[in-house]
């Protein structure tokens, strides 16, 4: 059976509007820096070279360091290509 597109957006059981937006939107009010993209993202938006890695490094090696003040660069760039 097809779902019409006279279907109102919230009846509308997608994971957009039921799982990755409320989870967006929990985080932003967590202080969470939030990049929400449409559907014509491209990997460099998201600081990767590729959907296919799953680590934004740039993001993981500056917030090692943030949490961890003692790490020299060569520490944090061992730690995040482990």
């Amino acid at each position: 059976m097809a779902v019409s597109d006279k279907t109102a957006k919230e009846i509308k059981l997608d994971e957009r509007n039921h799982v990755e937006k409320p989870l967006l939107d929990q985080l932003a009010g967590l202080q969470w820096q939030v990049i929400d993209l449409d559907s014509k993202q491209h990997p460099s938006d998201t600081f990767r070279e590729s959907f296919t890695e799953v680590v934004m490094l740039p993001v993981l090696r500056e917030q090692l360091k943030v949490i961890n003040t003692w790490l020299e660069d060569d520490q944090v760039e061992k730690w995040s290509s482990s």
